[in-house]
C-alpha cells in the first residue's frame, strides 16, 4: 500500500510541474504576442533635434568679465533656443581681450549677445539702450528722487507741477519710464538706497525733447510704480490747485425788511 501511495504522489507532483510550466510557457507566448501587437501600433518616439548653447555657470553681475571658468556648453531644443546665443565658449573668450557683463545673467541662463559686450569693449550706458532709444538724465533731491529708493531698472511716472495764468497746476507727463542710471551707477543689482542727485532715464527721442522744454517751465518728480505694473497706464487730466482746495463760501444774509414809521400808543413809543 506504501508503494501504491508513493507512486501516485510522484504522479501527482510530475502532473501539476508539468500543468505549471505549461502555462508558464502559454503565458510567456502570449505575453510576447501582445508586446509585439502594441510596439507595431503605437508610432515611435519622435526625435527632438537639439543645438549647442552657452550658458552661466554662476550668477554673472553687471560689470564683471566673462571667463572660461563661469561658462559651460548645455544641449537645448532647436526650437527653443536663443536666435543670439552662443553655442562655442571660445567665441566668448579672448586671451587678450575681455567680454563685459552689461545685464545680470542667472546660472543656467544662456549668454546672449545683447547682455555682454564686444572684446576690449567698456560697460556703457549707451551699450545698454534698446535700440530706438535715448538716455535723458534728470534733476532730483529726496523729493523729487522718490527719497533715494529710487534704483537703476525701476519704472516711474513722471510729473510737471507749472505755475500758468490759470495757477498751480500739475501734469501727469510720462507714464512706465524706465530708470537706467543713478547719478552715476547703473548697476542694476544695487540694492542700496541712496540720495542721488541726477536719475538717468530711457525715452523716445520725441519725449527726451518734451524733458527738456518740461524742466524750463516747471518741477519734475516722480512716482515709482508697483514691480508688476509696468505695462499699466491710465489716462489722467491736469489737477489744479482749485480741484484740491475746496473753497468756503460766505453765508447768505436774510433780506432785510424796510421798517415802517413809528406810532405812539399814549406815552410808549412803537416802532417796528
Amino acid at each position: 500500500m506504501r508503494v501504491i501511495a508513493l507512486i501516485i504522489l510522484i504522479f501527482g507532483v510530475a502532473l501539476a510541474g508539468g500543468a505549471v510550466f505549461f502555462a508558464s510557457d502559454r503565458y510567456a507566448k502570449l505575453q510576447a504576442a501582445l508586446q509585439q501587437q502594441a510596439s507595431a501600433v503605437q508610432p515611435a518616439a519622435p526625435t527632438i533635434e537639439t543645438v549647442a548653447v552657452v550658458v552661466a555657470t554662476a550668477q554673472l553681475r553687471y560689470g564683471q568679465p566673462l571667463t572660461a571658468k563661469a561658462l559651460k556648453v548645455v544641449e537645448f531644443s532647436k526650437d527653443s533656443a536663443p536666435s543670439n546665443a552662443f553655442s562655442i565658449i571660445d567665441d566668448l573668450i579672448s586671451e587678450t581681450e575681455k567680454r563685459i557683463v552689461l545685464r545680470n545673467i542667472e546660472p543656467g541662463e544662456p549668454i546672449l549677445k545683447s547682455k555682454i559686450t564686444g572684446f576690449g569693449q567698456r560697460a556703457t550706458i549707451s551699450a545698454q539702450l534698446t535700440p530706438g532709444m535715448r538716455a535723458y538724465t534728470l534733476r532730483i533731491d529726496s523729493v523729487s528722487g522718490v527719497a533715494g529708493f529710487l534704483l537703476p531698472n525701476d519704472r516711474v511716472d513722471i510729473f510737471l507741477t507749472r505755475n500758468n495764468a490759470d495757477g498751480l497746476a500739475a501734469n501727469l507727463l510720462m507714464q512706465n519710464v524706465k530708470v537706467i542710471a543713478i547719478d552715476q551707477f547703473s548697476d542694476k543689482d544695487s540694492n542700496q538706497a541712496r540720495v542721488a542727485r541726477t536719475a538717468t532715464v530711457e525715452v523716445s527721442p520725441k519725449d527726451a525733447q518734451s524733458l527738456a522744454l518740461a524742466q524750463q517751465v516747471g518741477r519734475l518728480t516722480m512716482s515709482l510704480r508697483q514691480i508688476d505694473e509696468v505695462d499699466t497706464t491710465e489716462e489722467t487730466a491736469v489737477i489744479r490747485l482749485e480741484d484740491i482746495i475746496q473753497t468756503e463760501k460766505a453765508p447768505e444774509l436774510a433780506p432785510v425788511k424796510p421798517k415802517g414809521p413809528c406810532t405812539r400808543k399814549g406815552i410808549e413809543l412803537i416802532c417796528p
